[in-house]
C-alpha cells in the first residue's frame, strides 16, 4: 500500500494507521491491529498489569471449581438447582458461590462493582423480590459446564469464548442466556477498562469506535478506500477539533473524506437550510442553534479527526423542489462514498442526541482477573463477562433493527448503502462494515456478518452479477459440484443464481420498506432511489444494462409483478412480526386506496399504493415452471416527473404479449373467479335453472374498492381479465385454497383499446383453462 492512512484525513489515528499500514504490506492485510504499539497519536499500549478497579472483592476472586471442590453444604445448595439432572451431568458443572444474598448483590451493584452491576441489572433487578427474599441467606451461585471435548477440570481451565454463564438463586435459574464469556486480547481490554471508568466522558469512550475503524481498514481488504471518492454537492465543515470555530455549510472544491448522519427529524422543528438562510449558513452555524443530535454528530466527527459531515436537512436546500430532486437523486453516491455513517438509532428527534442515558459500564464487558492465557504467538488474552445483546438491539436479525430510527422508510437505503455504520443505540455502540458486526458488548464481534444479505453485501463490495448465459451456467456447475448427490429436481428447487438472490433481496427490502413510516406519499419511490441506483449497478455489466421502472426490474419481470397486498404471506416471518407490531394503532391495519390526487407510479407497480403492506411471500423463488406461459416484454414507455430517473413518474406503460382470459369475479373481499362459458352469457329461458358457475380460482384485490362500479346488477360479479404470469409445479396454498398459476387481474382502463389497469392477483388451480387461449398484446398502465 503506497499511501499511508495518515495522509487521508485521520489525524488522531495517525501513528496507529501509519504503523498498521506498514505492517499490512508485510502480512498481506492479515495483520491484527493488537500488535501495533499505538492506538492513537501519543497513546501507547501500557505494559503495567491490568487493574480491575471497579470490581468488589467477591468478583475479583471469581474462579469456577468442580463439585469435588465444594463443601457438603455448597454441594447440596448447588444440587438444589438441578433436581432432574443425573449425577454424571451435574458433576460436569463448575461452580462459584458469589454474593451471600440478593441484598449484598444489590448493594455491591450500587457501590459500582462492574460484575455485580451486570448480574443484578440483567438477572434480578426486575424480579420484584420481597424484603424477606432480599435479606435471606441464600447465595447467588454461578455455574458453567465443561465443554464437549473436556473430560475433566484442571487448574488452568478457563471459560470458552461465547459460552453462557448460569446463575441460580434459591434453587431457581435466573437470567438464562443473559450473560456470556468473551476472550478478548490485551489491547482491547485496556480500551474496555477506559469505557468502564465512571470518570470517562462519552466522547472519550469513542476510543473503542476508533479501534473498530482502524481494524476495518487494515484487516478488511475491500473496506479500504484507496482513492478519495467524490464528495456531495455540499457538506458541513465542522472546523477544528477543539471547536474554536463554528461549523459552516460549504461547497467543497477538493476531495476529502467525510461522514454522513442518519437521524430522525421527529416532531420538533430542527434547523434546516433554506433559500433565505443559505448565505448565513455558509458563513457559520452556531452550535447553540443546532439540535442535540447534530451537536453530538459534529463532536464525533471532530473526535475522529474528520473535517466534513453530510446532514440532509442542512446540506439540501429544503424549500427548493429543484435542489431536493437533484440531491435525492445523488443519495446513492452520498452514502456509498462516505467513510462511514453515524446512525442516531435511539433518538426519536433531534432533542435526544446520540448517546444513551444509561451508564456505559452496563454495556461494557467486565474483566475477570482470575482468568487469562497467552496465545502461541505470545499475545495476552483475558476472559470477560458481558451482557448478551438481544439480536434486535444491534441488528443481528436482518431487517429487524431496534430503535426509532428504523421506523423511517428513508433510512432503509441509508442502512444498505453506507460503506460502514457507527450506530449509537440504547445499549452502546455498534459498528457494521462489509465484513463484520461488532458491539459495545462484543467488541471483537463476528466476521462475514453480511453474507446472508445478498443485496447489501454486493453493494458494499462492488460486485457485478451478469446475466450472460455462460456466467449462469458456471454458477450452476459450481453448485452441482458442491452438492453431487442432488438430482435435477432438487437442483431446480435448491439452486438460485446470484442475480436471483439480488432480485429476491430487493423484494424483501420492499416488504420491509412498506412497514416503515413515510411522511409524504410522494416520497415512496424517491426514498428508495439511491438503493435502486446501487442495485442497478450490481445487476449491470458492460454486456447488459438492467432496466428499472417504478420499482420493478424488467429482466425479472414475471417475479417482480406478482406482489400482493395479502399481509399473511411475507417472505420473512420477521416481517410478519414487524407488521403485527406496527399495525397496532396504525393505518397499516387497513388497505389504503391509491391516492387519486397523486400519480407516482403505474398500477402494475407496488409503488402505486400508499400505506398498504406488500409482499411476494406467496411464491417459492426456486420453484418455477412457467415455460408454457410465454409472457413476453414487448416494450415499456415511461416519463420521469423529475431529473431523478429512479423517482416518481408522470406516466408509464408496460406492453407485454401474453394470454388474456375473461372470467367473472364474484364476492366482496377477495372474490372467487368463475369461468365464463357461452351458456352463462345467454339469457336463461323462463322456468329453467341457470347453468352452474365453474369456480376456477380466487382473486386477491390490491385495494378494497378495486371493483367498485363494475359489478353486474343481476349476477353480482364483475368481468375481469386474467393474464398468467408464473406457475409452480408444487402449487401454493392460501387458507385452504390451492393453486398453480398466478395471474395479473386486469380491467379495462377506459383510456384506449387494449389498455388495462391492474386490480389484483388471480390464483388459478388448473392449467387447462388457458390451453386454448391465444397470445395477444396487452398494455398495462
Amino acid at each position: 500500500m503506497d499511501t499511508s492512512l495518515s495522509d487521508l484525513g485521520l489525524s488522531p489515528l495517525q501513528e496507529l494507521m501509519r504503523e498498521a499500514s506498514k505492517k499490512s504490506e508485510l502480512v498481506h492485510r492479515n495483520h491484527d491491529l493488537t500488535d501495533s504499539p499505538y492506538f492513537e497519536d501519543g497513546d501507547p499500549i501500557f505494559n503495567e498489569p491490568l487493574l480491575p478497579t471497579t470490581l468488589c472483592d467477591v468478583c475479583q476472586s471469581i474462579y469456577f471449581v468442580p463439585t469435588s471442590k465444594l463443601t457438603e453444604d455448597e454441594y447440596q445448595k448447588a444440587r438444589l438447582g438441578y433436581p432432574e439432572q443425573t449425577d454424571w451431568a451435574f458433576n460436569r458443572l463448575l461452580f462459584y458461590f458469589h454474593q451471600p444474598s440478593l441484598e449484598a448483590l444489590s448493594e455491591s451493584s450500587k457501590n459500582g462493582c462492574h460484575c455485580c452491576i451486570l448480574i443484578w441489572k440483567n438477572c434480578f433487578a426486575n424480579q420484584g423480590f420481597s424484603h424477606s427474599q432480599m435479606t435471606a441467606s441464600d447465595p447467588i451461585i454461578l455455574d458453567h459446564s465443561l465443554g464437549m471435548k473436556e473430560l475433566s477440570w484442571s487448574g488452568n481451565w478457563f471459560p470458552g469464548n461465547g459460552n453462557y454463564m448460569g446463575i441460580r438463586y434459591a434453587g431457581k435459574a435466573y437470567g438464562w442466556a443473559q450473560l456470556r464469556f468473551l476472550q478478548i486480547p490485551n489491547p482491547m481490554t485496556r480500551i474496555l477498562q477506559d469505557n468502564a471508568n465512571p470518570s470517562s466522558s462519552v466522547l472519550e469512550n469513542l476510543r473503542l469506535a476508533k479501534k473498530w475503524l482502524a481494524t476495518c481498514w487494515i484487516n478488511h481488504p475491500k473496506c479500504l478506500q484507496f482513492k478519495i471518492p467524490p464528495m456531495p454537492t455540499r457538506v458541513i465543515d465542522v472546523g477544528t477539533p477543539n471547536g474554536s470555530r463554528s461549523p459552516r455549510l460549504c461547497t467543497p472544491r477538493v476531495r476529502a473524506r467525510y461522514l454522513t448522519l442518519s437521524h430522525c427529524w421527529g416532531p420538533h422543528q430542527i434547523i434546516t437550510t433554506t433559500s433565505r438562510n443559505y448565505d448565513a449558513h455558509c458563513k457559520g452555524i452556531t452550535m447553540e442553534s443546532l439540535s442535540k443530535t447534530f451537536q453530538d454528530a459534529i463532536n464525533v466527527t471532530r473526535q475522529f479527526g474528520m473535517r466534513y459531515i453530510w446532514i440532509d436537512s442542512l446540506c439540501i436546500i429544503q424549500d427548493s423542489a429543484a435542489d431536493w430532486a437533484k440531491e435525492s437523486a445523488r443519495m446513492c453516491a452520498v452514502y456509498k462514498n462516505a467513510l462511514f455513517t453515524i446512525a442516531a438509532s435511539r433518538a426519536k428527534s433531534g432533542k435526544d442526541g446520540l448517546f444513551s442515558l444509561e451508564t456505559p459500564i452496563l454495556h461494557t464487558p467486565c474483566l475477570l482477573p482470575q482468568y487469562g492465557f497467552a496465545t502461541k504467538g505470545g499475545a495476552q488474552v483475558h476472559i470477560h463477562l458481558t451482557r448478551d445483546p438481544e439480536p434486535t438491539d444491534v441488528g443481528f436479525l436482518k431487517n429487524d433493527l431496534k430503535g426509532p430510527l428504523y421506523d423511517r422508510a428513508w433510512v432503509l437505503q441509508e442502512e444498505k448503502l453506507s460503506h460502514a455504520t457507527l450506530a449509537f443505540t440504547e445499549t452502546g455502540m455498534t459498528w457494521e462494515c462489509s465484513y463484520s458486526m461488532v458491539t459495545s458488548q462484543d467488541p471483537e464481534g463476528m466476521d462475514d456478518n453480511l453474507r446472508h444479505d445478498h443485496l447489501k453485501y454486493a453493494i458494499k463490495l462492488g460486485e457485478r452479477h451478469s446475466r450472460m448465459p455462460s456466467v449462469l451456467r458456471k454458477e450452476k456447475e459450481d453448485f452441482k459440484a458442491k452438492n453431487p448427490t442432488y438430482d435435477e429436481t432438487l437442483l431446480r428447487t435448491q439452486f438460485t443464481s446470484k442475480r436471483t438472490n439480488i432480485y429476491q433481496e430487493w423484494c424483501e427490502t420492499v416488504e420491509l420498506y412498506f412497514l416503515r413510516k413515510i411522511t409524504h406519499p410522494g416520497d415512496r419511490l424517491p426514498a428508495l432511489s439511491g438503493l435502486a441506483e446501487a442495485t442497478k449497478e450490481v445487476l449491470s455489466d458492460r454486456f447488459s444494462q438492467e432496466k428499472y421502472v417504478a420499482g420493478i426490474w424488467l429482466y425479472d419481470l414475471a417475479r417482480q409483478l406478482v406482489w400482493t397486498t395479502t399481509i399473511s404471506h411475507f417472505h420473512s416471518r420477521k416481517h410478519v412480526h414487524l407488521y403485527e407490531k406496527r399495525a397496532l394503532g396504525s393505518p397499516l391495519s387497513k388497505r389504503r386506496t391509491r391516492p387519486p390526487e397523486l400519480y407516482k407510479a403505474p398500477t402494475w407497480s407496488w409503488a402505486s399504493l400508499h400505506e398498504t403492506p406488500v409482499s411476494w411471500g406467496m411464491h417459492f423463488w426456486g420453484d418455477w415452471a412457467g415455460d408454457w406461459i410465454k409472457l413476453v416484454l414487448a416494450k415499456t414507455q415511461w416519463t420521469p416527473s423529475t431529473l431523478n430517473p429512479y423517482g416518481n413518474l408522470l406516466s408509464a406503460e408496460l406492453c407485454v404479449e401474453g394470454m388474456l382470459l375473461s372470467v367473472f369475479a364474484i364476492g366482496q373481499d377477495d372474490p372467487y373467479l368463475y369461468d365464463i362459458t357461452p351458456e352463462l352469457l345467454r339469457e336463461t329461458p323462463e322456468g329453467e335453472e341457470p347453468p352452474p358457475f365453474v369456480k376456477i380460482g380466487k382473486l386477491v384485490l390490491d385495494e378494497e374498492k378495486s371493483l367498485e362500479g363494475m359489478r353486474d346488477g343481476e349476477m353480482g360479479g364483475a368481468i375481469v381479465e386474467l393474464l398468467p404470469v408464473i406457475s409452480s409445479e408444487r402449487g401454493n396454498e392460501m387458507r385452504g385454497f390451492r393453486w398453480k398459476i398466478t395471474c395479473l387481474v386486469l380491467v379495462k382502463s377506459g383510456l384506449g383499446d387494449g389498455k388495462f389497469r391492474r386490480v389484483g392477483l388471480g390464483l388459478v388451480s388448473d392449467l387447462g383453462y388457458f390451453h386454448d387461449v391465444d397470445m395477444r398484446e396487452v398494455v398495462i398502465i
